[in-house]
């Protein structure tokens, strides 16, 4: 039987970019060092910010030479952060697919500060119009799948997974938003993920061995999505036809959500970004730090935050 050389032009072209696809993430307790298609990591860190993670954020990694995109690989963040204290700098999970576990590619072992071992870094968030989002639900999402790593598996298919797959499928499995693009059908890169319009940055960092190959068109977002805030690590209470979103709903946190309420009724406002919606301070672990970083660097001013994030004047006093 006679094989036209078109014929053998597709099949070598598949059979090269299968081989690229396998080679994704050999290394998988380190940044991916290994030669070859996954480029190598200089062994210079980058200053990628993890301070600022909330759950559900989604971190990627490049390493200099990578011939399959413009990251090497893609996790989402298990836990936000708590920022740093006097003796401790926050290092939350992470939760990934990569190669080498079996049939257990699912991983949760791994820190955020896996990210600063790569040559460039992006930390992103989920923000699309009409699309709901709840960080902890991504998480859970994630976490629940299993399976051998496997870069040929289908988009739909809960048995096989890698890096860019899971993290897509864990926002689809909750709001039916398909992040990223598949190449046939068949392979997500990190890079289509990273360029999906719902995604937006917190912060981005490039190490001083940085080849400058990975392309930035996202523009540096100080803003935290208020829907990670109110869904992923707070509880929400239903109140006098409110939603007060709090970690501790007690008899002083009533008195304070009282004189918030009377005093947005006394000014004939609504109520924070979202309408009859109270998110307070004790809703994310660190916001004000976050908030007092900001302010410090210039990036936004007390007006914008009482607007944003409707604290109470003694919180915004405390900044």
């Amino acid at each position: 039987m006679k094989i036209s050389k078109y014929l053998l032009g597709c099949l070598s072209t598949t059979f090269a970019f299968g081989a690229i696809l396998i080679n994704v993430h050999i290394n998988p307790v380190k940044a991916d060092s290994s030669e070859g298609f996954t480029g190598k990591w200089s062994g210079k860190k980058n200053s990628l910010n993890i301070g600022l993670t909330l759950t559900g954020d989604i971190l990627f990694g490049y390493q200099n030479g990578c011939a399959y995109g413009k990251f090497s690989h893609t996790a989402i963040v298990a836990e936000g952060s708590k920022y740093k204290t006097k003796t401790k700098t926050w290092d939350g999970p992470i939760v990934e697919s990569t190669s080498g576990y079996g049939k257990k590619s699912v991983r949760t072992n791994n820190k955020q500060s896996k990210f600063l071992k790569y040559d460039a870094a992006s930390l992103t968030y989920f923000s699309k119009s009409k699309y709901k989002f709840s960080g902890s639900s991504v998480v859970k999402n994630a976490k629940k799948r299993q399976g051998p790593y496997s870069v040929l598996s289908s988009y739909k298919a809960n048995d096989k997974w890698y890096c860019s797959k899971l993290v897509s499928r864990a926002v689809y499995d909750y709001n039916g938003y398909k992040l990223g693009k598949s190449y046939a059908g068949k392979f997500m890169t990190p890079s289509s993920v990273w360029y999906d319009s719902a995604l937006k940055q917190r912060d981005k960092a490039v190490s001083s061995k940085y080849d400058g190959r990975s392309v930035w068109k996202k523009s540096k977002s100080t803003s935290l999505a208020s829907v990670n805030i109110t869904e992923s690590e707070a509880s929400m209470v239903n109140y006098k036809g409110y939603k007060i979103y709090t970690n501790n709903f007690s008899a002083t946190v009533k008195k304070e959500v009282d004189n918030r309420i009377n005093e947005e009724k006394k000014n004939k406002k609504s109520i924070g970004s979202k309408a009859n919606s109270i998110v307070l301070s004790d809703a994310k672990p660190g916001l004000m730090d976050y908030l007092k970083d900001l302010l410090n660097k210039g990036k936004i001013t007390k007006e914008e935050i009482k607007k944003e994030w409707n604290l109470s004047n003694e919180e915004i006093a405390k900044l």
